[in-house]
Protein backbone atom coordinates (compact mmCIF):
# COMPACT_ATOMS: atom_id res chain seq x y z
CA UNK A 1 0.00 0.00 0.00
CA UNK A 2 1.63 3.60 -0.62
CA UNK A 3 -0.13 6.51 0.96
CA UNK A 4 0.50 10.48 0.16
CA UNK A 5 2.52 12.43 2.84
CA UNK A 6 -0.98 14.26 3.64
CA UNK A 7 -3.59 11.80 5.15
CA UNK A 8 -5.93 10.98 2.28
CA UNK A 9 -8.16 8.49 1.04
CA UNK A 10 -7.57 5.10 3.70
CA UNK A 11 -6.69 2.12 2.19
CA UNK A 12 -9.08 -1.31 2.20
CA UNK A 13 -7.74 -4.58 2.54
CA UNK A 14 -10.31 -7.77 1.77
CA UNK A 15 -9.73 -10.71 3.95
CA UNK A 16 -10.62 -13.56 3.14
CA UNK A 17 -11.01 -16.80 5.71
CA UNK A 18 -12.57 -19.16 7.89
CA UNK A 19 -11.23 -18.71 10.70
CA UNK A 20 -10.55 -16.04 13.64
CA UNK A 21 -7.69 -13.63 12.96
CA UNK A 22 -5.80 -10.86 13.96
CA UNK A 23 -4.60 -7.66 11.92
CA UNK A 24 -1.64 -5.71 13.51
CA UNK A 25 0.27 -2.66 12.37
CA UNK A 26 3.71 -2.00 13.80
CA UNK A 27 4.10 1.42 13.66
CA UNK A 28 1.47 3.83 15.73
CA UNK A 29 1.21 6.13 12.73
CA UNK A 30 -0.68 3.70 10.99
CA UNK A 31 -3.88 2.71 12.55
CA UNK A 32 -6.58 -0.20 11.55
CA UNK A 33 -10.18 -0.11 11.79
CA UNK A 34 -10.44 -3.53 13.08
CA UNK A 35 -7.94 -5.90 14.77
CA UNK A 36 -9.37 -9.12 15.19
CA UNK A 37 -12.69 -11.01 13.70
CA UNK A 38 -13.96 -14.02 12.29
CA UNK A 39 -14.33 -15.11 8.15
CA UNK A 40 -14.44 -12.94 5.68
CA UNK A 41 -14.29 -8.93 6.42
CA UNK A 42 -13.05 -5.76 5.08
CA UNK A 43 -10.93 -3.79 7.03
CA UNK A 44 -9.52 -0.05 6.81
CA UNK A 45 -5.92 1.64 7.25
CA UNK A 46 -5.24 5.22 7.77
CA UNK A 47 -2.04 6.94 7.78
CA UNK A 48 -1.45 9.96 9.66
CA UNK A 49 0.09 13.33 8.24
CA UNK A 50 3.84 12.86 7.97
CA UNK A 51 5.16 15.89 8.90
CA UNK A 52 8.99 14.45 7.86
CA UNK A 53 10.25 15.20 4.46
CA UNK A 54 11.64 11.66 4.03
CA UNK A 55 9.24 8.55 3.49
CA UNK A 56 8.38 5.82 6.03
CA UNK A 57 7.26 2.43 6.31
CA UNK A 58 5.25 0.29 8.27
CA UNK A 59 4.42 -3.49 7.90
CA UNK A 60 0.68 -4.69 8.39
CA UNK A 61 0.79 -8.62 9.99
CA UNK A 62 -2.40 -10.37 9.88
CA UNK A 63 -2.17 -14.03 11.51
CA UNK A 64 -5.17 -17.21 11.34
CA UNK A 65 -5.12 -19.77 13.63
CA UNK A 66 -2.58 -22.35 12.75
CA UNK A 67 -2.08 -20.59 9.40
CA UNK A 68 1.22 -18.62 8.23
CA UNK A 69 0.75 -14.68 8.77
CA UNK A 70 0.25 -12.77 5.73
CA UNK A 71 2.07 -9.05 5.56
CA UNK A 72 1.30 -6.28 4.17
CA UNK A 73 4.19 -3.40 3.00
CA UNK A 74 2.99 -0.32 3.63
CA UNK A 75 4.79 3.00 2.45
CA UNK A 76 4.02 6.69 2.86
CA UNK A 77 5.92 9.82 1.27
CA UNK A 78 7.29 12.49 2.69
CA UNK A 79 6.04 15.69 3.25
CA UNK A 80 7.04 18.36 0.21
CA UNK A 81 9.86 19.91 0.96
CA UNK A 82 10.81 24.12 0.71
CA UNK A 83 12.05 24.70 -2.45
CA UNK A 84 14.17 27.76 -2.73
CA UNK A 85 16.35 28.65 -5.80
CA UNK A 86 19.25 27.44 -6.88
CA UNK A 87 17.33 24.12 -7.63
CA UNK A 88 19.30 20.83 -8.33
CA UNK A 89 17.03 18.48 -6.75
CA UNK A 90 19.42 16.79 -4.56
CA UNK A 91 17.72 17.01 -1.04
CA UNK A 92 16.34 14.62 0.49
CA UNK A 93 12.25 14.71 0.36
CA UNK A 94 9.44 15.15 -1.87
CA UNK A 95 9.91 18.03 -4.69
CA UNK A 96 5.78 18.51 -5.35
CA UNK A 97 5.36 19.34 -8.21
CA UNK A 98 1.67 20.00 -9.91
CA UNK A 99 1.02 19.04 -13.26
CA UNK A 100 -0.99 20.47 -16.17
CA UNK A 101 -3.10 19.49 -19.63
CA UNK A 102 -0.62 16.31 -20.40
CA UNK A 103 2.41 17.15 -18.41
CA UNK A 104 3.57 14.88 -15.62
CA UNK A 105 7.15 16.45 -13.62
CA UNK A 106 8.85 14.18 -11.17
CA UNK A 107 12.54 14.00 -9.66
CA UNK A 108 14.40 10.68 -10.99
CA UNK A 109 17.89 9.20 -10.75
CA UNK A 110 20.06 10.71 -13.61
CA UNK A 111 19.87 8.75 -16.00
CA UNK A 112 22.73 10.17 -18.22
CA UNK A 113 25.41 11.06 -15.74
CA UNK A 114 27.76 12.69 -18.95
CA UNK A 115 29.03 16.41 -20.15
CA UNK A 116 28.16 18.70 -17.75
CA UNK A 117 25.80 16.70 -15.33
CA UNK A 118 27.19 14.04 -13.98
CA UNK A 119 24.74 15.04 -10.57
CA UNK A 120 22.64 12.14 -9.37
CA UNK A 121 19.16 13.71 -9.30
CA UNK A 122 17.21 15.41 -11.78
CA UNK A 123 13.80 16.91 -12.78
CA UNK A 124 11.77 15.08 -15.47
CA UNK A 125 8.98 16.00 -17.16
CA UNK A 126 7.08 13.88 -19.68
CA UNK A 127 4.18 14.89 -21.70
CA UNK A 128 1.75 12.95 -23.06
CA UNK A 129 -1.27 13.90 -24.98
CA UNK A 130 -3.64 16.93 -22.97
CA UNK A 131 -2.65 20.26 -24.60
CA UNK A 132 -0.10 21.97 -26.56
CA UNK A 133 1.37 23.70 -23.51
CA UNK A 134 1.19 20.77 -21.00
CA UNK A 135 3.65 20.88 -18.65
CA UNK A 136 4.19 21.21 -14.80
CA UNK A 137 5.54 23.91 -12.33
CA UNK A 138 7.01 23.84 -8.83
CA UNK A 139 5.82 26.69 -6.52
CA UNK A 140 8.70 28.22 -4.19
CA UNK A 141 8.57 29.01 -0.68
CA UNK A 142 9.86 32.62 -1.45
CA UNK A 143 9.25 35.01 -3.73
CA UNK A 144 11.68 35.89 -6.60
CA UNK A 145 14.09 39.00 -6.39
CA UNK A 146 14.93 40.13 -9.88
CA UNK A 147 16.86 43.49 -8.44
CA UNK A 148 20.53 41.34 -8.88
CA UNK A 149 20.16 38.34 -10.92
CA UNK A 150 18.05 39.21 -13.75
CA UNK A 151 18.34 35.53 -15.67
CA UNK A 152 17.62 31.86 -15.33
CA UNK A 153 19.95 28.90 -16.10
CA UNK A 154 19.04 25.30 -16.22
CA UNK A 155 20.83 22.60 -17.32
CA UNK A 156 18.43 20.50 -20.56
CA UNK A 157 18.59 17.46 -21.63
CA UNK A 158 16.28 16.92 -24.69
CA UNK A 159 15.93 14.20 -27.37
CA UNK A 160 15.96 16.61 -30.20
CA UNK A 161 17.72 19.99 -31.24
CA UNK A 162 15.37 23.06 -31.77
CA UNK A 163 12.30 22.22 -29.30
CA UNK A 164 11.04 25.19 -27.54
CA UNK A 165 11.49 25.48 -23.54
CA UNK A 166 9.15 28.23 -22.23
CA UNK A 167 10.08 29.14 -19.00
CA UNK A 168 7.21 30.96 -17.26
CA UNK A 169 6.88 32.96 -14.07
CA UNK A 170 3.33 33.13 -12.06
CA UNK A 171 2.89 34.90 -8.48
CA UNK A 172 0.85 37.83 -7.77
CA UNK A 173 0.35 39.60 -10.77
CA UNK A 174 -0.02 38.54 -14.31
CA UNK A 175 2.36 35.71 -15.54
CA UNK A 176 5.63 36.56 -17.55
CA UNK A 177 7.34 34.05 -20.25
CA UNK A 178 10.53 33.44 -22.09
CA UNK A 179 11.19 30.80 -24.43
CA UNK A 180 14.40 29.44 -25.78
CA UNK A 181 15.19 26.63 -27.96
CA UNK A 182 17.40 23.27 -27.03
CA UNK A 183 20.16 23.43 -29.65
CA UNK A 184 21.50 19.89 -29.25
CA UNK A 185 20.09 16.33 -28.79
CA UNK A 186 20.55 14.01 -26.62
CA UNK A 187 23.47 15.40 -24.51
CA UNK A 188 23.33 18.03 -21.43
CA UNK A 189 23.30 21.80 -22.09
CA UNK A 190 22.84 24.70 -20.51
CA UNK A 191 20.09 27.41 -21.26
CA UNK A 192 19.00 30.95 -20.55
CA UNK A 193 15.62 32.83 -20.15
CA UNK A 194 16.55 36.54 -19.61
CA UNK A 195 13.45 38.15 -16.98
CA UNK A 196 15.19 41.66 -17.17
CA UNK A 197 12.58 44.81 -15.85
CA UNK A 198 9.95 42.60 -14.48
CA UNK A 199 8.93 42.96 -10.99
CA UNK A 200 10.48 41.65 -7.93
CA UNK A 201 8.54 39.64 -5.15
CA UNK A 202 5.58 39.10 -7.15
CA UNK A 203 6.43 35.64 -8.43
CA UNK A 204 6.73 32.21 -6.90
CA UNK A 205 6.03 29.46 -9.89
CA UNK A 206 8.30 27.97 -12.21
CA UNK A 207 5.94 26.66 -14.65
CA UNK A 208 8.21 24.77 -17.26
CA UNK A 209 6.68 24.06 -20.85
CA UNK A 210 8.88 21.76 -22.69
CA UNK A 211 8.25 21.71 -26.58
CA UNK A 212 5.83 24.13 -26.11
CA UNK A 213 3.33 24.21 -29.24
CA UNK A 214 3.16 20.73 -29.61
CA UNK A 215 1.45 17.78 -28.41
CA UNK A 216 2.98 15.00 -26.21
CA UNK A 217 2.85 11.34 -27.03
CA UNK A 218 4.30 9.84 -23.71
CA UNK A 219 7.41 8.59 -25.86
CA UNK A 220 11.16 9.34 -25.19
CA UNK A 221 10.74 11.93 -27.92
CA UNK A 222 8.36 13.73 -25.47
CA UNK A 223 10.48 13.56 -22.56
CA UNK A 224 13.14 15.95 -20.78
CA UNK A 225 14.99 16.29 -18.39
CA UNK A 226 16.23 19.29 -16.46
CA UNK A 227 18.74 20.04 -13.60
CA UNK A 228 20.40 23.44 -11.91
CA UNK A 229 17.94 26.04 -11.98
CA UNK A 230 19.95 29.16 -10.85
CA UNK A 231 19.28 32.76 -11.36
CA UNK A 232 22.49 34.78 -12.69
CA UNK A 233 22.99 38.09 -13.02
CA UNK A 234 23.43 38.03 -17.19
CA UNK A 235 23.83 35.31 -19.35
CA UNK A 236 27.13 37.70 -20.74
CA UNK A 237 28.96 36.40 -17.82
CA UNK A 238 30.89 33.14 -18.62
CA UNK A 239 31.85 30.50 -15.92
CA UNK A 240 33.53 27.31 -17.80
CA UNK A 241 35.48 24.66 -17.29
CA UNK A 242 38.05 22.44 -19.48
CA UNK A 243 36.86 19.32 -17.67
CA UNK A 244 34.41 17.77 -15.84
CA UNK A 245 36.16 15.14 -14.58
CA UNK A 246 40.27 14.47 -13.66
CA UNK A 247 42.21 11.74 -12.51
CA UNK A 248 45.06 12.11 -10.77
CA UNK A 249 48.27 9.63 -9.80
CA UNK A 250 48.41 8.22 -6.62
CA UNK A 251 52.08 9.01 -5.48
CA UNK A 252 52.35 11.74 -3.68
CA UNK A 253 52.65 15.57 -4.98
CA UNK A 254 51.28 13.99 -8.71
CA UNK A 255 49.49 16.68 -10.32
CA UNK A 256 46.82 17.57 -13.41
CA UNK A 257 45.38 20.56 -15.05
CA UNK A 258 42.68 22.13 -15.88
CA UNK A 259 40.98 25.50 -17.53
CA UNK A 260 38.86 28.14 -17.02
CA UNK A 261 37.04 30.57 -19.62
CA UNK A 262 35.20 33.47 -17.49
CA UNK A 263 34.98 37.38 -17.66
CA UNK A 264 34.51 37.71 -13.83
CA UNK A 265 35.92 36.92 -10.70
CA UNK A 266 36.20 33.15 -9.43
CA UNK A 267 37.30 31.37 -6.34
CA UNK A 268 38.24 27.76 -6.17
CA UNK A 269 37.61 25.22 -3.28
CA UNK A 270 38.56 21.48 -2.16
CA UNK A 271 36.12 19.42 -0.28
CA UNK A 272 39.23 16.92 0.18
CA UNK A 273 42.24 18.61 2.44
CA UNK A 274 44.72 16.20 0.61
CA UNK A 275 43.78 18.21 -3.34
CA UNK A 276 44.87 21.75 -3.74
CA UNK A 277 44.89 24.55 -6.01
CA UNK A 278 47.68 26.79 -6.99
CA UNK A 279 45.39 29.76 -7.08
CA UNK A 280 41.95 29.76 -4.84
CA UNK A 281 40.81 32.43 -6.30
CA UNK A 282 41.36 35.10 -9.59
CA UNK A 283 39.70 37.06 -12.74
CA UNK A 284 38.73 35.85 -16.07
CA UNK A 285 40.81 32.56 -17.92
CA UNK A 286 43.39 30.73 -16.15
CA UNK A 287 45.54 27.19 -15.91
CA UNK A 288 44.71 25.86 -12.43
CA UNK A 289 47.00 22.81 -10.94
CA UNK A 290 45.63 20.77 -8.83
CA UNK A 291 48.34 18.57 -6.64
CA UNK A 292 47.54 15.80 -4.66
CA UNK A 293 48.94 13.78 -1.63
CA UNK A 294 49.97 10.77 -1.69
CA UNK A 295 46.91 8.22 -1.68
CA UNK A 296 47.92 5.60 1.30
CA UNK A 297 45.39 3.18 0.62
CA UNK A 298 44.45 0.60 -2.02
CA UNK A 299 41.48 2.27 -2.81
CA UNK A 300 40.26 5.11 -4.74
CA UNK A 301 39.36 8.28 -3.46
CA UNK A 302 37.57 11.36 -4.65
CA UNK A 303 37.45 15.28 -4.16
CA UNK A 304 34.92 17.63 -5.62
CA UNK A 305 36.17 21.09 -6.51
CA UNK A 306 33.90 23.99 -6.85
CA UNK A 307 34.73 27.20 -8.74
CA UNK A 308 32.04 29.73 -8.25
CA UNK A 309 31.72 33.25 -8.92
CA UNK A 310 29.20 35.71 -8.13
CA UNK A 311 26.23 35.73 -10.52
CA UNK A 312 27.09 33.04 -12.38
CA UNK A 313 26.27 29.28 -11.89
CA UNK A 314 29.64 27.79 -10.15
CA UNK A 315 31.16 24.64 -11.69
CA UNK A 316 32.17 21.58 -10.13
CA UNK A 317 35.16 19.02 -11.02
CA UNK A 318 35.19 15.72 -9.85
CA UNK A 319 38.87 14.57 -9.21
CA UNK A 320 39.89 10.98 -8.78
CA UNK A 321 42.98 9.92 -7.16
CA UNK A 322 44.18 6.44 -8.47
CA UNK A 323 44.39 3.39 -6.09
CA UNK A 324 47.43 3.49 -4.12
CA UNK A 325 49.39 0.87 -2.54
CA UNK A 326 50.04 1.24 0.95
CA UNK A 327 52.68 3.59 -0.24
CA UNK A 328 54.79 1.32 -2.34
CA UNK A 329 54.81 3.28 -6.20
CA UNK A 330 53.80 1.00 -9.17
CA UNK A 331 54.83 0.71 -12.87
CA UNK A 332 51.96 1.25 -15.88
CA UNK A 333 52.06 -0.29 -18.55
CA UNK A 334 52.16 2.63 -21.12
CA UNK A 335 51.24 0.98 -24.40
CA UNK A 336 47.62 0.01 -22.65
CA UNK A 337 45.19 1.82 -24.77
CA UNK A 338 40.89 1.82 -24.47
CA UNK A 339 38.86 2.81 -27.34
CA UNK A 340 36.19 3.85 -28.13
CA UNK A 341 35.80 6.68 -25.35
CA UNK A 342 32.77 7.34 -24.53
CA UNK A 343 31.28 4.00 -25.39
CA UNK A 344 28.25 2.38 -24.98
CA UNK A 345 28.11 -1.25 -24.67
CA UNK A 346 31.61 -2.65 -25.16
CA UNK A 347 34.70 -1.22 -23.70
CA UNK A 348 38.32 -2.57 -26.37
CA UNK A 349 41.39 -2.97 -24.55
CA UNK A 350 44.63 -3.37 -26.42
CA UNK A 351 48.02 -3.36 -25.64
CA UNK A 352 48.13 -5.33 -22.39
CA UNK A 353 51.20 -8.28 -22.27
CA UNK A 354 49.78 -11.43 -21.04
CA UNK A 355 47.18 -12.19 -19.22
CA UNK A 356 45.35 -9.15 -17.77
CA UNK A 357 42.67 -8.27 -14.94
CA UNK A 358 40.58 -5.55 -15.58
CA UNK A 359 38.34 -4.02 -12.19
CA UNK A 360 35.81 -1.38 -13.01
CA UNK A 361 35.01 1.48 -10.55
CA UNK A 362 32.28 4.45 -9.97
CA UNK A 363 33.40 7.72 -8.70
CA UNK A 364 33.29 6.82 -5.18
CA UNK A 365 35.38 4.03 -5.48
CA UNK A 366 32.45 1.31 -5.13
CA UNK A 367 33.98 -2.23 -7.34
CA UNK A 368 31.35 -2.76 -9.95
CA UNK A 369 33.08 -5.56 -12.25
CA UNK A 370 35.94 -7.38 -12.71
CA UNK A 371 37.13 -10.07 -15.15
CA UNK A 372 39.79 -11.74 -16.89
CA UNK A 373 40.22 -10.14 -19.97
CA UNK A 374 40.18 -12.90 -22.47
CA UNK A 375 39.40 -10.83 -25.85
CA UNK A 376 39.70 -6.95 -26.27
CA UNK A 377 36.40 -6.87 -25.09
CA UNK A 378 34.46 -5.47 -22.27
CA UNK A 379 31.24 -5.90 -21.39
CA UNK A 380 29.91 -2.16 -20.24
CA UNK A 381 26.22 -2.86 -21.13
CA UNK A 382 25.15 -2.83 -17.73
CA UNK A 383 26.82 -0.17 -15.93
CA UNK A 384 24.47 2.93 -16.16
CA UNK A 385 25.45 6.07 -18.35
CA UNK A 386 28.63 7.80 -16.00
CA UNK A 387 31.94 8.08 -15.64
CA UNK A 388 34.06 5.11 -14.77
CA UNK A 389 37.69 4.12 -13.44
CA UNK A 390 39.06 0.95 -15.30
CA UNK A 391 41.98 -0.93 -13.40
CA UNK A 392 43.84 -2.96 -15.60
CA UNK A 393 46.44 -5.39 -14.52
CA UNK A 394 48.88 -7.84 -16.35
CA UNK A 395 52.70 -8.23 -16.05
CA UNK A 396 54.07 -4.77 -16.80
CA UNK A 397 51.50 -3.37 -14.02
CA UNK A 398 48.72 -1.70 -13.05
CA UNK A 399 46.83 0.95 -15.28
CA UNK A 400 44.20 2.77 -14.34
CA UNK A 401 42.73 5.29 -16.87
CA UNK A 402 38.89 6.95 -16.94
CA UNK A 403 36.08 6.11 -19.52
CA UNK A 404 32.40 7.76 -20.06
CA UNK A 405 29.57 5.01 -20.53
CA UNK A 406 27.15 6.69 -22.80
Amino acid sequence: LNFTAVAATPKTIDITSNVSWTAASNQTWLTLSSTSGTGVATITATAADNTATTSRTATITITGNGLPAKTIAVTQDGSAISITLPINFEAAGTYLFTDFDGGTGSVIVNPNQTGINTSNKVGRIIRNGGATWAGSYLTLSNKIDFSTLSTFSMKVYSPRAGVPVLLKLEGDVGPSEVSTNTTVANAWETLTWNFTGKPSNVYNKLVFMFDFGTVGNGTANSTFLFDDIYQISSASNTLSLSANALTIAAAANSTNTFNITSNVSWTIASDQTWLTANNVNGTGNATITLTAEMNPANSIRTANVTISAAGVVPQTLIVTQELGTTGVSYLQNPSIKIYPNPSNNVLMIEGFAGNATVVIFDVSGKMLLTERVISKQVDISSLVNGIYLIKITDKKGVTVTQFVKL
